[in-house]
């Protein structure tokens, strides 16, 4: 028997727990490690919280990340021999390949022998960021020496693995936060310019960095208004790379600048490279090479224990509304008028977002579900919006909201 960390319904941390269960033995093309660490990510706590991609079925396992040492190969496996330091890359699918537990199995082409002076706890931290970031600036944007990158929401874990991998080919990095608190650690980080958007005139420190070229590059998670107002800084035949969606907003499509500049907007998932097999040995060598180098450092911000996993939410805790330690995000409302709006908790998670959680009482069937109507408190907030249909139990992102005008408590 193992010990692997599974969850048997929806919700935060506490659902999870730690079960005793047999792990076979690694199938053809697998590697069964013996995991020393395993790393934390934003998708793990969606997929959780039932607002990712990929459904789960109960009771299901979850992770992307961990290193350790190899415990035994498959039968069609080479490269690998018991006691290789290794660390796995993101798989097609947590559940089916989960890296939370103490033994695992992974198909071999997700493992990597990572450098031998790289700590375990490192080498966990490593390959979901640092593949995000080489696949959108090296694979597909060409990001060469001397070239501006803007890299929004810079703070973030692929930001920083975004800094890292530009200036690893001398490109001029300029990171965007919303204000100035992380300004200096973005600077130690190595952008060699922050731009604070709440604070500052995006246009013209643009404008001013790079000359009045502006940047080829923009590499974003926040999408919505955002799009329009990077192409406004772009360079003529720029590229924007969107990979995430931390505005619920839609934004005007910025036609003018896309067509005045020739610029090409494309959404990125890191998937493209993990199920390419070629584009996944470059990634892999690159990346191994700028740690081995030090070019590349993945940062570890805490470590917990094993047995400690409740507790190890890699966004902050849930704040029930009889808490008050998070003023500065929503935390309950309920609009009141029955079928309408009801969110049951929510908790800040970054500068640009709160996770909310909606237990939806939902009107109007209308054979995919239930129709959402727009409520006074959207109507006030036009950055908050549910999808037409939300889905009960599920998370979904939104902006912070001014405390002042919460309503009243959840149940």
């Amino acid at each position: 028997m193992t010990r692997v960390v599974r969850f048997h319904e929806y919700g935060p941390a506490d659902v999870l727990r730690i079960d005793d269960i047999e792990v076979p033995a690694p199938a053809a093309d697998e590697v069964q490690i013996a995991v020393r660490a395993i790393g934390l990510n934003r998708a793990e706590v969606m997929f959780r919280n039932g607002a990712y991609l990929q459904e789960a079925e109960f009771p299901s396992r979850l992770g992307y990340e961990a290193a350790g040492t190899v415990k035994a190969i498959g039968s069609d496996v080479s490269g690998f021999a018991e006691g290789d330091a290794v660390s796995v890359i993101p798989t097609l699918d947590m559940s089916r390949w989960s890296t939370y537990g103490e033994i695992i199995n992974i198909p071999a082409r997700y493992v990597v022998k990572h450098p031998a002076a790289l700590s375990f706890e490192k080498a966990a931290a490593s390959w979901m960021q640092y593949v995000t970031a080489w696949g959108a600036l090296i694979d597909q944007a060409k990001v060469t020496a001397e070239e501006f990158v803007i890299v929004s929401a810079a703070s973030s874990s692929v930001g920083i693995a975004a800094i890292q991998v530009a200036r690893s080919v001398k490109a001029t990095v300029i990171a965007t936060t919303r204000t100035n608190a992380k300004a200096q650690a973005l600077t130690d980080a190595g952008a060699h310019h922050v731009i604070a958007t709440a604070d500052g005139d995006l246009a013209a420190r643009v404008k001013e960095i790079t000359g009045g070229k502006g940047a080829r590059v923009v590499f974003d998670p926040i999408g919505g208004p955002a799009i329009a107002q990077f192409a406004e800084v772009m360079a003529v035949g720029g590229i924007l790379l969107e990979y995430g969606a931390l505005s619920p907003d839609d934004g005007p499509f910025p036609q003018f600048a896309v067509l005045g500049k020739s610029l090409t907007i494309k959404g990125y998932l890191y998937t493209e490279i993990v199920g390419d097999d070629d584009a996944l040995a470059r990634a892999k060598a690159f990346i191994t090479e700028g740690l081995e180098s030090g070019k590349l450092d993945p940062l570890v911000s805490r470590t917990f224990p094993f047995d400690q996993i409740q507790g190890s939410d890699p966004l902050p805790r849930v704040q029930r509304a009889d808490r008050q330690d998070r003023r500065d995000c929503l935390i309950c409302y309920r609009e009141g008028s029955k079928g309408s709006l009801d969110i049951k908790w929510a908790w800040q998670s970054s500068d640009y977002d709160c996770h909310i959680s909606v237990r939806a009482e939902r009107t109007a069937p209308s054979g995919f579900g239930f129709a959402h109507r727009t409520t006074a408190f959207e109507r006030r907030h036009p950055a908050f919006r549910l999808p037409a249909r939300p889905t009960s139990g599920h998370s979904y992102l939104f902006p912070r909201f001014p405390t002042s005008d919460v309503g009243s408590s959840c149940e």
